[in-house]
């Protein structure tokens, strides 16, 4: 689905909405986080290109100044746009839309799309919260664009270091991406801190997200 369905709150059976929600998010995170693979693997080769002193095609160049200006780094620091660049476990992610949106039912969730509660200035277009016209989330015209806000936010912020960092050790070491211990990188996502990383990780010990560890996309037929 490209956006939240608006009936999504006549679902009686909580048990069911819980699953319903989780069906409708996870796909976009896994299309996310494949789109997010494939751009590191073309980064790895452009990266090994330099480092041999080649000379890269003025498409590359042009990319990679892109993704510098996406992710907030120096022009051609393919280092340090490695550890940006990279996936955000689904079970996290899930976590974190159930979090922000009360699994798909808040007001902001089903007028933009707004999973992950991300702040937008005041005028900017973003959905503004009933009585205080100050206070306003993004909108986003699908879930997938509102995803993707989501991991650019987690791998660009400078509140996110510890999250990048924690998540480059797993990866440098060979081990694989923990969602739960990543959690504890995260207190700054919100003012509660501690306790809401508690709360992400309840959310994630859930059998409708737990269920998410290690999914994937199926192949096209």
């Amino acid at each position: 689905l490209a956006s939240l369905p608006d009936d999504l709150t006549s679902v009686a059976n909580l048990d069911r909405r819980k699953a319903l929600f989780v069906s409708i998010v996870l796909p976009h995170v896994l299309l996310a986080n494949d789109r997010i693979r494939e751009d590191r693997v073309r980064l790895i080769r452009l990266q090994k290109a330099l480092s041999a002193e080649k000379t890269l095609r003025t498409r590359d160049r042009k990319w990679l100044a892109r993704l510098a200006k996406t992710y907030r780094t120096r022009p051609m620091d393919t280092e340090e746009l490695l550890r940006r660049m990279d996936v955000v476990p689904p079970r996290l992610a899930i976590a974190q839309a159930v979090q922000e949106s009360g699994w798909g039912t808040s007001r902001f969730a089903r007028l933009g799309n707004a999973l992950f509660g991300q702040h937008a200035p005041a005028g900017s277009g973003g959905i503004a919260a009933k009585g205080d016209i100050t206070v306003a989330l993004k909108a986003f015209e699908t879930i997938q664009r509102s995803v993707l806000g989501y991991m650019r936010n987690l791998n660009s912020h400078r509140a996110y270091r510890q999250f990048r960092a924690a998540r480059a050790e797993m990866r440098n070491s060979g081990r694989p991406i923990d969602a739960m211990a990543l959690a504890a990188s995260l207190g700054r996502y919100s003012e509660e801190g501690t306790m809401y990383v508690e709360r992400l990780r309840t959310v994630m010990a859930l059998p409708e997200i737990a269920a998410a560890k290690g999914a994937r996309l199926a192949e096209e037929q």
